[in-house]
């Protein structure tokens, strides 16, 4: 908000700095630094003014966030992983899946499937001639 004429005088008389704008919400005075919103009227001193919720820097990054499964921060891992490692997410994924019906992940081996059955029940040779071809 603009301030009045008197105010920015009673101010510089008080501080030493003639301003003459203030916080919307606050009231505290605007030097330099200005929070705003894109297509909005008003100028703010804070995010928390002109939002009206408390933002703290850590909760914005991801070291802030933790691994799911062993609870180390992720620090150097990008913004949106939930894990510390293949293997803890691997871990995880196995321990919500029990007792339903879970399928092959990538990293199941392959187990052993034993020989198949004899299907061919006729001669093994198959490419002897017709004899209507001659």
């Amino acid at each position: 908000m603009k301030l009045t004429e008197e105010q920015s005088r009673e101010l510089f008389r008080r501080t030493g700095n003639y301003l003459k704008e203030a916080c919307d919400r606050c009231g505290k005075p605007l030097a330099e630094v200005r929070y705003t919103r894109r297509g909005e009227p008003g100028e703010w001193c804070s995010a928390e003014c002109r939002d009206g919720v408390a933002v703290s820097a850590p909760t914005l990054k991801a070291a802030a966030k933790k691994c799911l499964e062993c609870g180390v921060p992720l620090h150097g891992k990008r913004s949106d992983s939930e894990f510390c490692s293949r293997t803890h997410l691997m871990r995880h994924r196995r321990r919500t899946q029990t007792g339903q019906n879970c399928e092959n992940s990538g990293n199941t081996p392959i187990g052993k499937q034993g020989l198949m059955d004899d299907q061919n029940s006729g001669p093994m040779n198959t490419l002897t001639p017709s004899t209507q071809a001659l």
